[in-house]
């Protein structure tokens, strides 16, 4: 029958509580207020700067100053010192009743037969069986609190057995004979608690500062994306303005030659030349929309077939006859909610990423459900290798030779998705296929 979490921890207490009696009857104590008091403030430092490894679990020297306590002054004395540091941090750290239940049944039980084990195998018996309750019941707690599986709490302590128990085996190691040399020399062991605490904190701001790096490099890149948008907008305007007028006057004069050429073959010429320029006039009424920039915070109804016909058209000649072929299934595609300029980004990039691929095909289509449309781009070719993929969104990281990429497209894209209460992300990827979604709300 499964235990609940509270009838666990009672269970753990109760042992716990009777091994601590039991071993005032079975072994002699000492007591030594002076030395407990040292290596229960050394104790008490110890669980205050114990770090978490990733990978090992919690490195806690303190262990090591109790389980030098069982050993010399008798297992009442480790257990007493380690319940007594605990639950101040418990208490302090606002931990639920039955973990605190646990973690004092823990203290006592594993510290007292460490003590117990002291008396009949020496050190090495002591941490063994430090080692061997301490791991057990620790896989046992990570099942009932966590709900894991035993074998992966088990796997999980065997790992972390590697790390603290020779931590705790040189602490206990050098408590003791500093404490046979000089009961205040103990207190030297400080320091390594102190350099261990600040090296890993360290690491810790290191690879923060790192993080934050990336992140302020990623908003610069979108900042100056922004700004030559902006800049691209203000050309657009005034090439459209000087463009138009000549285009107009030219549909003009081809009405006009029309009307007067009588010649089949040239009218048809004209036919063809006159569609022609109110193609060169689409072009720019295209660019004139897309620089225009949607208010902050403010959705738009985006269809988007028409922005992937867009952005087929900004992606120039890469697909059709002389290029990369092009399947768009977005018949019945729901509208969307967004910014036509950034959606337009977006798949432009990933048009072009799909071009570059290698592959022969692109195939762009749709899925929508309870309110959300996921334009899906796939793409024949080469795939992303698996130990890249967590990194294709990262600022300034690319996959392409030097000069074809800056590395920033994906990240770019990712943000401006995610600016539209949307996402982008790698649904799949290997070799002859490659699939991006982008993830956005119906209108």
């Amino acid at each position: 029958m499964e235990l609940s979490v509270r009838d666990f921890s009672l269970r753990v207490f109760w042992v716990g509580l009777f091994v601590f009696a039991a071993s005032y009857y079975l072994v002699e104590h000492r007591w030594m207020p002076l030395e407990m008091g040292l290596l229960f403030a050394l104790g008490f430092l110890a669980e205050w700067r114990s770090v978490k490894l990733p990978g090992f679990g919690v490195l806690n020297p303190g262990e090591g100053f109790y389980l030098a306590a069982s050993c010399l002054y008798g297992p009442l004395a480790g257990a007493l010192l380690a319940f007594l540091s605990g639950l101040f941090w418990d208490l302090k750290k606002g931990k639920r009743h039955e973990v605190i239940l646990f973690n004092v049944g823990w203290a006592l039980m594993t510290f007292s037969l460490a003590g117990l084990a002291f008396t009949v195998g020496g050190l090495l018996g002591a941490t063994l069986v430090y080692r061997l309750v301490s791991g057990s019941l620790q896989a046992h707690g990570e099942k009932h609190f966590s709900n894991l599986p035993l074998q992966e709490t088990v796997n999980h302590q065997v790992k972390e057995t590697f790390l603290v128990t020779p931590a705790v085996l040189l602490m206990c190691y050098f408590s003791m004979t500093l404490l046979e040399l000089q009961a205040g020399a103990v207190l030297l062991l400080a320091l390594p608690v102190e350099l261990v605490y600040m090296y890993v904190k360290t690491r810790e701001l290191s690879a923060q500062l790192r993080t934050t790096l990336r992140e302020l490099e990623s908003t610069q890149a979108e900042l100056v994306a922004t700004g030559r948008k902006a800049a691209l907008g203000v050309m657009a305007a005034g090439i459209a303005h000087e463009i138009n007028n000549p285009l107009a006057a030219a549909v003009t004069n081809i009405h006009m030659l029309k009307m007067l050429v009588h010649n089949s073959s040239a009218k048809k010429s004209m036919g063809l030349l006159e569609k022609s320029v109110e193609r060169c006039q689409d072009i720019v009424s295209r660019m004139l929309k897309y620089s225009r920039k949607t208010e902050s915070g403010s959705g738009v109804p985006c269809l988007l077939p028409e922005i992937v016909e867009d952005a087929v058209l900004f992606c120039g000649r890469k697909f059709g006859p002389e290029g990369v072929e092009l399947k768009l299934e977005l018949q019945g595609c729901p509208v969307v909610s967004g910014d036509p300029t950034e959606v337009v980004q977006i798949v432009s990039n990933l048009l072009a990423n799909g071009h570059d691929a290698g592959g022969s095909c692109v195939t762009v289509g749709f899925q929508a459900a309870d309110g959300v449309v996921e334009l899906t781009v796939e793409d024949d070719g080469e795939g992303i290798p698996k130990e890249l993929q967590t990194r294709i969104f990262e600022p300034f990281y690319t996959t392409k030779a030097v000069g074809s990429g800056t590395g920033l497209g994906l990240s770019i894209a990712q943000g401006l998705a995610r600016g539209m209460g949307g996402d982008l992300k790698l649904s799949n990827s290997r070799r002859g296929k490659t699939v991006f979604v982008l993830r956005m709300t119906e209108f």
